[in-house]
């Protein structure tokens, strides 16, 4: 597979992982239906443009505050539909494995339960592949390249000095996050296409040099990166398109780039999985890789179904067992030390079946969704995390499903949970649940927006906002100062609805979504939103634009760029665009689908202002981001950087990788 070949497969590839399939169209849901006719509740797709209108519901929940921060764990091959009843709103331990036999029966029961479940047998856990026996991901690691060259002296040291640019969006303040464009004020880090390569080009002024760049070898793969302390933390995982599934392993590479000109290697740590997420925080690094069912060793031993790292197995004590007892893969999770990263201080392997993650300030979440016949829910897995050690706290399960990691957020050892409830009948409502540290509902509201589903949220604070949809709907204020006895206070009908809400300073939430026309959503919309007054929120202010269908940060949060000291609203979107005029009322008219970065800016007086609006040279689906060092706006892709002057809008310069 040429180059070429391999930008086109990982464009369509990010493109369909940003469309997971709905549980109700996976293997065991299938099966559960042609069972028993019994409607299964369907996930919401992240991308619904025929929805017609939407409604905000706000919830004042006093005492506990506001994080932001998560993102996909990934699906293991099949969903759970387990046949136990769930029991809701009462939290259980999470037990720690007795022996390594504990943990093989946990993945001979889910394969067995699946096998029942098609009417035919299959080999047994340790009888699916034979004898097969994986590799350690260090054995197919080779050492990463680096080059570079002469950088000079930079005046762009001002703004590194006094932190004057932009850093990642994150979900959880103070959490920080992997992305494939990272800056220091100084240089710009962008990954390349292929995912072989990191670019280092000094940026100063607008001005762009390529210094040095960091390499993986063939087999590799660069997801994402961090930059923190003179320091790039490289994640990576084995190359999707040529590794025999069984050295599936994910790998971090530590570089000293205080030259940037002369990157230098100085340490790695390996795991099993392909990597799925990781947060940085407190000087460590936590990464969490996922090993599926079908990547784990297969030689009869129990002890090889264990995750490798740096080539070691998990002990049995280090592995956290399911609360039914079946399970298709681990969620695997190491933290290492940013000062010292050639080894890890914790890690761990969760069994569950598939899911996804939220990250708070004081606690990880694995959330997946949970089918048992007619009633939809989510298991909840809670497990603390402080100075570089990981610890089992509880677990639970609550109904409905998690639109996503938006609508679960932690502050100050509460969990707050909004969900949607499909009946059995496919009727849905609308739930918000509060959880103690221990996994144990303390407070809930249920019976919300019947009829609709859950689009975003966003929790402020003592304030949480979410969106509904349907043809028309309310946005709702809900009081939770009480959490055992919340109220609605307000309501407001608004058209359209925002898929993505981000805090845009004192009493203002910005809203990127869609606008609503009778057939459904038609363009992309910006709502300004006056919170001022939570019993009487109002839309202050709204601009359509016009013939954009995609906007990145509806499913990549760390795609917009958001400054409201700054006043700067950014992110990369596609749209039609007439190419030619034949001046009979555009019948005849040829549209080309462009895609273009856009800078917003807003005033309470005059409403939003286009500030900036210029071409993007892409792959399709692959990430745009834009930057600001200083008073410059730099748009970077996985082949180009280009500059901007914030003042006037004015290209500067621009730069191939």
């Amino acid at each position: 597979m040429n180059q070429d070949e391999k930008r086109t497969v990982g464009a369509l590839r990010r493109a369909a992982e940003a469309v997971p399939v709905p549980p109700s169209l996976k293997p065991d849901a299938m099966m559960e239906r042609l069972g028993a006719e019994s409607p299964v509740a369907p996930r919401r797709p992240r991308h619904r443009r025929w929805l017609a209108a939407a409604a905000v519901l706000l919830v004042a929940v006093a005492g506990l505050g506001a994080a932001w921060g998560a993102s996909l764990l990934g699906s293991a091959p099949h969903e759970a539909v387990r046949s136990v009843p769930p029991v809701f709103g009462e939290a259980t331990a999470v037990r720690t494995a007795s022996s390594y036999d504990e943990v093989a029966a946990c993945f001979a029961a889910y394969q067995d339960r699946i096998a029942s479940e098609r009417g035919g047998a299959d080999e047994g856990f340790f009888g699916l592949f034979g004898d097969g026996t994986a590799k350690d991901a260090g054995d197919v690691v080779e050492d990463m390249a680096v080059a570079g060259g002469d950088t000079g002296a930079s005046s762009a040291s001002a703004a590194a000095a006094s932190g004057d640019f932009s850093t990642t969006n994150l979900r959880t303040a103070g959490v920080d996050e992997a992305d494939v464009v990272k800056t220091d004020g100084s240089c710009l880090y962008v990954l390349t296409d292929d995912g072989s390569r990191i670019a280092i080009v000094r940026a100063d002024g607008g001005s762009l040099e390529s210094v040095g760049s960091i390499e993986v070898p063939s087999g590799r793969s660069i997801v994402e990166f961090y930059l923190d302390g003179g320091r790039l933390f490289v994640l990576t995982t084995t190359a999707w398109y040529e590794a025999d599934i069984e050295e599936v392993g994910t790998q971090v590479v530590t570089f000293d780039v205080s030259d940037p000109s002369q990157p230098a290697e100085v340490g790695s740590v390996t795991q099993s999985g392909a990597y799925r997420t990781s947060r940085f925080t407190d000087g460590y690094l936590y990464v969490f890789s996922f090993l599926s069912f079908y990547e784990a060793p297969r030689d009869g031993d129990p002890a090889a179904a264990a995750p490798l790292v740096d080539g070691r197995p998990l002990g049995w004590d280090d592995i956290f067992l399911p609360a039914d007892g079946e399970a298709n893969g681990y969620l695997v999770v190491t933290a290492v030390p940013a000062d010292d990263p050639t080894g890890v201080t914790a890690q761990k392997g969760l069994l569950h079946c598939s899911g996804e993650l939220y990250v708070g300030s004081e606690a990880i979440y694995i959330y997946e969704d949970n089918y048992r016949g007619k009633n939809s829910a989510t298991d909840i897995v809670r497990l603390t995390y402080k100075e570089g050690k990981v610890s089992a706290a509880g677990q639970c399960t609550v109904r409905g499903t998690v639109n996503d990691s938006f609508s679960i957020d932690e502050h100050e050892g509460y969990l707050r949970v909004v969900t949607t409830i499909y009946g059995e009948a496919g009727q849905t409502t609308n739930a918000l649940f509060v959880l103690d540290g221990a996994m144990n509902e303390v407070g809930s509201i249920v019976g919300l927006a019947e009829g609709e589903t859950v689009q975003s949220a966003r929790f402020m604070g003592d304030v949480g906002y979410f969106v509904t949809f349907r043809q028309v709907d309310p946005l709702f204020t809900v009081d939770l100062s009480d959490p055992a006895a919340p109220r609605i206070v307000g309501e407001l009908k608004i058209p359209g609805f925002s898929a993505y809400l981000h805090p845009y300073g004192e009493g203002r939430l910005l809203g990127i979504g869609w606008d609503a026309t009778d057939g459904g959503t038609g363009s992309a919309k910006l709502t300004m939103f006056d919170t001022s007054d939570p019993a009487n929120v109002t839309e202050a202010g709204t601009l359509v634009l016009e013939g954009i269908w995609d906007i990145e940060a509806l499913y990549d949060y760390r795609a917009v760029l958001v400054e409201p000291d700054r006043n700067l609203i950014g992110f990369s979107a596609r749209g039609l665009e007439a190419t030619e005029d034949p001046g009979d009322g555009g019948e005849s008219a040829y549209y080309s689908d462009v895609e273009r970065y856009y800078l917003f800016g807003y005033d309470d007086e005059t409403g939003f202002a286009e500030n900036l609006r210029v071409p993007v040279t892409n792959d399709p689906g692959a990430p745009v981001r834009g930057l600001r060092i200083a008073d410059v706006l730099y748009v970077a892709t996985d082949g180009s950087i280009e500059s901007f002057g914030l003042q006037d809008g004015e290209p500067i310069a621009a730069l191939e990788l």
